[in-house]
């Protein structure tokens, strides 16, 4: 459970941006935060495509959610540099106990609150009708920046869960 700010993520670059968010298996404590954000900061500070410096930044959002954006009018990353960055984040979760790369657990807001659960539940609570097509859904599968700020938070009629409706 987590409260929502609502925000502009990555102001200082191009809607354009590419983005790729990564979710955790749970709500990071304020600690686990801070010191992600520190290593996330550090390894954008030092990535690279091709020899080129990417203009890139990361950001820990709503201690959840582990996102890089990267400004692909400078210089576009190529397929070893997001290996790094698939790297850096099995590390992250390796160090803290922590799975960003489980696609069958859900991130869903209700209450103003954020709630994560595994796609068995939500699907038996859609059944039972307690989960409604309404239900707002952090869709993880956008690519842009622009996306993130307009659409990342949708109904999940809008998501790929509607087949569950």
């Amino acid at each position: 459970m987590n409260t929502i700010v609502s925000t502009t993520y990555f102001p200082t670059l191009p809607s354009e941006a590419r983005i790729w968010i990564y979710q955790a298996n749970r709500i990071l404590t304020h600690e686990e935060v801070q010191e992600i954000q520190k290593q996330a900061n550090e390894f954008v500070r030092n990535w690279k495509s091709h020899e080129q410096p990417l203009c890139a930044q990361a950001e820990v959002i709503h201690r959840l959610f582990l996102i890089f954006a990267v400004d692909t009018t400078t210089v576009n990353p190529g397929g070893c540099s997001i290996d790094k960055q698939v790297h850096f984040v099995k590390s992250i979760q390796h160090h803290y106990g922590l799975n960003f790369f489980d696609r069958l657990s859900v991130a869903y807001m209700s209450d103003e609150q954020i709630y994560i659960e595994h796609i068995s539940t939500i699907a038996q609570k859609i059944k039972n009708n307690v989960f409604a097509k309404s239900t707002l859904i952090y869709d993880n599968s956008i690519h842009t920046l622009k996306e993130l700020n307009n659409t990342w938070l949708k109904p999940a009629e809008q998501t790929w869960l509607k087949r569950y409706f």
